[in-house]
């Protein structure tokens, strides 16, 4: 295969999903070249490639819509993100879908109506219905990928050609660092949802009347981690726990393989079966929502079975 040029999107300026893609990319022998969603696409271009998406996407299709045929690059998109609730019926989802499309697309420079959708209340929503817009923006693509199965059926079923491309370890994200398991459970990321705090602080206090400690690493309670130091701190945890923000979310994917590989037992409530290759039994342990502190005290109780 020829190398290609692949400009490649970056949604902050530490974006280590990014990071990881551009590592494996050069190693396949591909030029990589990174640009800020929001920034012109390189010229020497011709694959862009994106992934999530985590603000404004549509600019990166509509600014590929305005060149013309014969220098437009291939579009490429690796879907990491949730749809809206997949029992809301189609006919609500698709038209929702196109309005947050075409919010996402209009910028302050764009007139009375570009201002306009700048200034509150409209401004607001930008940062709003994220999932709806996850939907309404990727037929613009040549190629669409899904990191979860069910996720690249429910979009097959609605039209758009989608393949199951599954998350896997990044590189430098893990090591063994022989240090003592003297965290018994560690939660990681932020809380996002009211069903997730609920779920954990319940858990926190019915773990504490059993004498476990859990540490809680959400950006409030203590700043959240990444490189170096996030591998330090699962290298030191027996236990990382999996609550779901919403009940088909597909946060198990990313979790388990940033705490799998650092020999950090991952346990949780049951997650839909997003990944055929990570399996509850065989790679995580997953129980009822009234279980999980008996299941947390059972595993770090019994050693040989956690590791």
């Amino acid at each position: 295969m020829q190398p290609l040029d692949v400009a490649l999107v970056r949604w902050q300026k530490a974006d280590e999903i990014s990071d990881a893609i551009g590592y494996e990319l050069r190693r396949l022998g591909h030029r990589v070249h990174y640009f800020h969603y929001d920034a012109p696409i390189p010229s020497d271009a011709n694959l862009v490639l994106t992934f999530a998406p985590y603000n404004r996407f549509i600019q990166i299709p509509h600014q590929l819509a305005a060149l013309p045929p014969t220098r437009r690059p291939l579009f490429v998109h690796w879907n990491t993100e949730n749809p809206p609730d997949l029992r809301i019926p189609w006919f609500i989802v698709k038209p929702i879908s196109a309005w947050r499309t075409w919010l996402g697309k209009v910028r302050p420079t764009h007139g009375s109506v570009g201002r306009l959708s700048d200034r509150l209340p409209l401004a607001m929503l930008h940062q709003r219905m994220a999932k709806f817009r996850y939907v309404g923006e990727q037929g613009w693509v040549h190629a669409f990928f899904d990191c979860s199965e069910i996720y690249s059926a429910y979009h097959r079923r609605h039209g758009l050609p989608s393949a199951f491309v599954p998350f896997g370890t990044l590189a430098g994200a893990y090591a063994d660092l022989q240090l003592e398991r003297d965290i018994d459970v560690l939660w990681l990321g932020k809380r996002r949802t009211r069903r997730r705090h609920r779920l954990l602080e319940r858990l926190r206090a019915q773990l504490s009347r059993r004498g476990v400690r859990l540490l809680v690493v959400d950006g409030v309670e203590h700043p959240l981690i990444y490189g170096a130091l996030r591998t330090q701190i699962l290298n030191r945890a027996k236990l990382t726990l999996n609550l779901l923000p919403t009940w088909y979310d597909c946060c198990l994917l990313t979790r388990f393989h940033m705490a799998a590989p650092n020999r950090s037992l991952v346990l949780g409530e049951p997650s839909l079966p997003h990944s055929s290759q990570i399996r509850a039994g065989e790679h995580y342990v997953a129980a009822p929502i009234a279980e999980l502190a008996g299941a947390i005290q059972h595993f770090l109780t019994h050693t040989e079975e956690r590791e």
